[in-house]
């Protein structure tokens, strides 16, 4: 999950050039790793001189560094391809805040292995964010600011080739269902207030090319003082998790959900950004101090996942 809209402010800090560094061949975190690697954790964090993205295990073990690029630039989302396992897998990623790029990887008792980076797209605008990729492992969604706190939503398959337009709003997240039949479908927040109306989560049903073709409206709407909303859809059962930011409700999680219905909420557990494990046993979430932490379903135990600062992460499906 997930990041919020990036300021106008910062783009021009974020949009110098810088050169890029890969780190393929990492063995282990720092200080030496040990046992099995099996990585079901994709982050970034910018921990000592350079912005990385890291791959760990579901606790937290093993972290290792497999993409980096000094400060001063810092690097996107990164989002799980379906289909990755226990002995590796693929990534999408944003190596810088215009483009998006796809990692493989292998893993086990040896370390995690970078095999190949590849381009998918870049976009001349920085505010490329909300990279999420579909179900069937096949397309990746995302959305290019426009300067005028508008942004549209866009589809390239996961290999390259032609970008569609979705539709132009004022969008804060979107992220895909989770399955593509009968007809692809997309959950988005929506909103900052002012002319682009209250934070609210809707979704989107697309045509077989990926053009619009309906919405559900509203299905829920926080508060009249919230900012945004950070969405993700649940991994078993149609429902979509979010968490709140600004105002009175700032730090609630829950899931709804995506054809509407009451909220479910997550009582008690404050954070952003929440996304399941492949089976939705485990909720994962940020705190606001950015630390990674695991809710337990069952037993609503939260462990820390992450010691150090936590910028955007994704579960393996």
């Amino acid at each position: 999950m997930r990041m919020q809209a990036i300021g106008s402010s910062m783009v021009a800090t974020l949009g110098a050039a810088l050169a890029l560094t890969s780190a393929p061949a990492m063995a282990g975190k720092p200080g030496g790793g040990t046992g099995t690697y099996n990585p079901e954790i994709a982050y970034t964090s910018n921990q000592g001189s350079a912005w990385s993205v890291y791959l760990a295990n579901a606790d937290g073990t093993n972290p290792v560094a497999v993409y980096s690029r000094r400060k001063g630039g810092g690097v996107g989302r990164v989002d799980f391809v379906p289909g990755s396992g226990p002995a590796g897998g693929q990534l999408v990623f944003q190596p810088t805040l215009g483009s998006i790029s796809v990692l493989t990887y292998t893993a086990g008792t040896g370390g995690i292995k970078v095999t190949n980076i590849r381009a998918l797209v870049t976009e001349q605008s920085l505010l490329l964010t909300s990279v999420d990729v579909s179900p069937d492992g096949l397309y990746v969604l995302y959305k290019v600011g426009n300067g005028d706190n508008t942004s549209t939503l866009k589809v390239i398959p996961i290999g390259g080739g032609p970008v569609a337009n979705i539709s132009t709003g004022y969008f804060v997240e979107a992220v895909w269902s989770r399955d593509m039949a009968p007809n692809p479908r997309i959950a988005v927040s929506i909103g900052f207030g002012g002319n682009s109306g209250l934070p609210r989560i809707e979704t989107i049903t697309l045509n077989s090319d990926f053009s619009f073709l309906s919405t559900s409206g509203p299905i829920y709407a926080p508060c009249t003082d919230c900012t945004s909303i950070a969405i993700e859809f649940a991994r078993t059962e149609d429902d979509i998790l979010f968490s709140v930011a600004g105002g009175a409700s700032s730090g609630s999680m829950g899931n709804i959900p995506a054809i509407g219905g009451a909220v479910v909420p997550y009582n008690g557990v404050s954070g952003f950004s929440p996304c399941f494990n492949a089976n939705d046993t485990r909720m994962y979430y940020k705190n606001g101090s950015s630390v990674l932490y695991a809710l337990d379903l069952a037993t609503q135990l939260s462990t820390t996942v992450s010691v150090g600062s936590v910028n955007v992460f994704d579960v393996r499906p």
